[in-house]
């Protein structure tokens, strides 16, 4: 896989990822996708911002997202943020 950037994403805002789960999966959006700090190696740091459904990300831990242009992603989300209805996760990229 090549390395992703902040383009690769910058358009997808607002799109759904299916979040692959044990019993099958479940749609997350991508609700932001910024950059976040000056290039000190290969790429711009950027970060992404997921909402999914309440408890569909229990834990920080790598997860299977698919996305129709994008294929399959491996990404290390962490909940950040939560209420009864949904939760928001952060994947960082250095």
């Amino acid at each position: 896989m090549a390395m992703l950037t902040l383009e690769d994403f910058a358009d997808k805002v607002g799109d759904r990822f299916q979040l692959a789960q044990d019993d099958g999966t479940v749609d997350i959006e991508l609700i932001e996708a910024i950059e976040s700090g000056d290039q000190v190696f290969d790429r711009k740091p950027f970060s992404l911002l997921f909402r999914a459904p309440s408890g569909a990300v229990p834990q920080q831990q790598i997860y299977r997202l698919e996305h129709d242009d994008l294929g399959e992603l491996d990404l290390f989300l962490v909940p950040i943020s939560a209420d009864q209805d949904s939760v928001d996760c952060e994947a960082v990229f250095s």
